[in-house]
């Protein structure tokens, strides 16, 4: 298997191609992906596909992937053999004054390794111990497969630039336009998307960039990702692969903040929001736009932050790339239709592009 990286549009199935790239023989295969909750989907998909995870098959969180394979096995070549890692800090690093190469300028006081910093560490494991790290991974396994790699930043890049370079196949895909996480806060590899970091470091020639084969999506309606593409205008646009016509309710619509919980009344949406604090209508399902990544529902409600709401008046508006990343992420959740909800004073300012909805 060749290593390379497909780029994705959302509901196209990534997960699910890659899932059907495994198979159940003596080839051993890594799956990883950023975060605990779409190992778990991956751990569901393989236990339907197989009736059990088979032992050819491991799956693990791109974190614990590292701390496990990257720095434990070889850390005391890189002097910290006594100390016993109790985890990954997942928030935000801080100012960090510690001298590099030292325990704390890798750790805080809990000896939770900063998320930022694992793939650095386990960079350093490797180098102390000769290459030995990425040596013992190409035992462990004959391919690794990298899903969701558009919330990859920073050291992640150069670990698996390591990978690449030690011949190890590698199968990778991602969404540039879904990063709604990133690992790094940092200046390392600042603004560079993995294709970019590929293409400026020269590793071409060990990985392949397949634009075309996941460009489809088969979640989302005609009208729900052609109003999606508008937030990427200069992405290619995707097409949509799924037939809504037996569907009533499909589109993407504006509705009036004072008609949110008719609205919710008729089509049952699940509702996606900035955070907990979001005042929301009363609805059967309610989920965080960052938590959304991955799933399908039939119909969105979407209560969209400032910034979103100046943008459905005017697609020129300049988003934060977290905010537009979010935005994107939250429409494309939808198969049939998408509402945002808006401020019942705002209505009469929205372009054409926004139908409103009345019942």
């Amino acid at each position: 298997m060749k290593s390379k990286i497909y780029l994705a549009a959302a509901g196209s199935g990534k997960t699910t191609f890659l899932i059907n790239s495994l198979s159940n023989t003596d080839q051993r295969f890594l799956y990883t992906t950023f975060t605990d909750e779409n190992a778990a989907v991956a751990k569901e998909m393989i236990y339907q596909k197989y009736g059990c995870i088979p032992s050819s098959i491991t799956v693990l969180p791109w974190f614990s992937f590292l701390l496990e394979h990257g720095v434990r096995p070889f850390q005391g070549t890189a002097g910290f053999g006594k100390e016993k890692f109790s985890g990954v800090d997942l928030n935000p690093e801080g100012r960090n004054f510690n001298k590099k190469g030292t325990l704390r300028y890798y750790c805080n006081k809990s000896k939770e390794i900063y998320a930022a910093k694992l793939p650095a560490l386990a960079l350093k494991c490797n180098e102390c111990s000769s290459g030995a790290v990425i040596e013992r991974i190409k035992e462990l396994f004959g391919v690794v497969l990298i899903d969701e790699i558009q919330d990859m930043a920073g050291y992640d890049y150069d670990f698996i630039a390591a990978l690449l370079s030690a011949g190890m196949p590698v199968v990778m895909c991602g969404d540039e336009r879904q990063s709604t996480y990133r690992t790094n806060a940092g200046n390392k590899n600042k603004g560079l998307s993995l294709e970019q970091y590929i293409e400026k470091n020269k590793l071409a020639s060990l990985c392949e960039i397949d634009r075309a084969t996941l460009n489809g999506t088969h979640r989302c309606s005609k009208g729900v990702i052609e109003f999606a593409n508008m937030v990427y205008p200069e992405f290619p646009p995707t097409e949509s692969l799924c037939d809504a016509s037996n569907e009533i309710h499909n589109g993407v619509w504006a509705i009036p903040e004072s008609l949110a919980q008719k609205y919710c009344e008729f089509f049952d949406p699940v509702i996606l929001r900035h955070s907990v604090a979001t005042q929301t209508a009363n609805a059967s399902a309610v989920c965080n736009f960052g938590k959304a990544k991955g799933r399908t529902y039939d119909h969105v409600l979407i209560y969209p932050v400032a910034d979103m709401a100046s943008w459905l008046q005017d697609a020129s508006t300049d988003l934060k790339p977290q905010t537009r990343s979010k935005l994107y992420v939250a429409i494309t959740r939808a198969r049939f239709s998408a509402g945002f909800v808006v401020a019942d004073n705002k209505v009469n300012e929205l372009p054409d592009t926004l139908s409103v909805w009345k019942p």
